[in-house]
C-alpha cells in the first residue's frame, strides 16, 4: 500500500466528517421553504465528502473525480442560489470547495503503485 494514498485516504475522512458535520447543522436549520439549490448545494458539496474519500480507497480515479466535481458544482449551486448576496461565497468557497478540490485532485495525481527501482 502506498503511503501517501493512506494518508490521503485518512485526510480525506477526517475532511469528510467535518464536511457531514457542516452538512446535518445546515440540513437541521432549513425551513420548510428552503429553495432546492439550498439542498443541492449541501448534498452534492459537503454531504458527498465522506462517502467520496471513503470511495478512494478502492477506486481512486472516479473518487477524484466526484470530488472535484462536488466542489465546482456545490459552488455554482450556492452562487446561483445566493441571488447576488456575496457574504457567505468565500466562506463557503474556502470551508467546503477548496479542500474538496484539492483532495480530489491529490486522489487524481498520486501514482498508481509505488514505484519500484530497476535494477
Amino acid at each position: 500500500m502506498n503511503p501517501m494514498l493512506l494518508a490521503t485516504v485518512v485526510a480525506g475522512i477526517a475532511l469528510g466528517v467535518w464536511h457531514l458535520d457542516l452538512a446535518a447543522h445546515a440540513i437541521f436549520v432549513f425551513r420548510s421553504g428552503e429553495p432546492i439549490s439550498s439542498w443541492a448545494a449541501i448534498l452534492i458539496g459537503p454531504a458527498s465528502t465522506l462517502p467520496a474519500a471513503v470511495t478512494a480507497f478502492f477506486l481512486r480515479r472516479p473518487a477524484a473525480y466526484w470530488l472535484m466535481a462536488g466542489g465546482i458544482v456545490s459552488f455554482l449551486v450556492f452562487i446561483f442560489g445566493e441571488r447576488g448576496i456575496t457574504d457567505n461565497v468565500f466562506p463557503y468557497l474556502w470551508k467546503i470547495s477548496v479542500p474538496m478540490i484539492v483532495l480530489g485532485g491529490m486522489f487524481a495525481y498520486l501514482p498508481q503503485k509505488k514505484a519500484i527501482p530497476p535494477p
